[in-house]
Formats: C-alpha cells, structure tokens, sequence
C-alpha cells in the first residue's frame, strides 16, 4: 500500500470513527445521559472585552483588505479607535472593524493625520 492509499485508508477510519462518536453522542442526549446547554447567539454589539481585539492579519481576512490596509487604517487615523497597542503589539477592535465593514463609518476621502 503507497503512501496515498494509506492516508486515505487512516482518514476513512478517522470518519466512521467520528460518525459512530455522533451517534453515541445523539443516543446519550436522547436517552437523557447527556445535556446540551442553549447557548444564545452573540449580537454584533457586545463588547467582548480583550477578545475584541485581534491581529490585523485576521481583522484583514475579516474585511476582505490586506494587512497593509488595515494598518493604514490605524497608522493615519482614518477610524478612531480601530487599533491599539496591546503587549507592545497593534490589534484592531473587532466592534469598530465591523462598523467599517456594514458602512456604519464609511472610508475617509483623504488621510486625517496631516499628511
């Protein structure tokens, strides 16, 4: 067996086990051995603390930007409050990044900071 039909062999392994782990699971639930809390839904303006705050490189993911862009963001000032340095390194508010992205703070026609 090459190595291709052995990683493929291991992954259909690793799927029926995970198909009989969810049946297992939806049995206990059923048979009331297990309970699921009800989680509710996070609203978009719950501030969540230091989790709000993210790399760049995901809030440029977030915005379909480049990680350039998103420091530009923060480096001219364009958005109050986008960024912070936290430990020394820049993150960018998740609230204010998805402000920018519903259009609730739409782009700035030009750099704020002077230049």
């Amino acid at each position: 067996m090459d190595h291709d039909q052995a990683a493929v062999a291991e992954l259909r392994r690793i799927a029926t086990a995970a198909k009989e782990l969810a049946t297992a699971l939806e049995a206990a639930i059923r048979n009331g051995l297990l309970s699921v809390p009800e989680i509710p839904p996070v609203s978009p303006s719950v501030d969540l603390g230091d989790e709000d705050w993210i790399e760049p490189c995901v809030a440029a993911g977030r915005a379909g930007k480049s990680d350039t862009t998103i420091r530009r963001y923060v480096y001219d000032v364009r958005y109050p409050g986008i960024g912070k340095k936290i430990g020394g390194r820049w993150k960018i508010s998740s609230k204010v990044l998805r402000q920018v992205i519903a259009g609730e703070l739409p782009l700035p026609s030009k750099r704020t900071n002077g230049r």
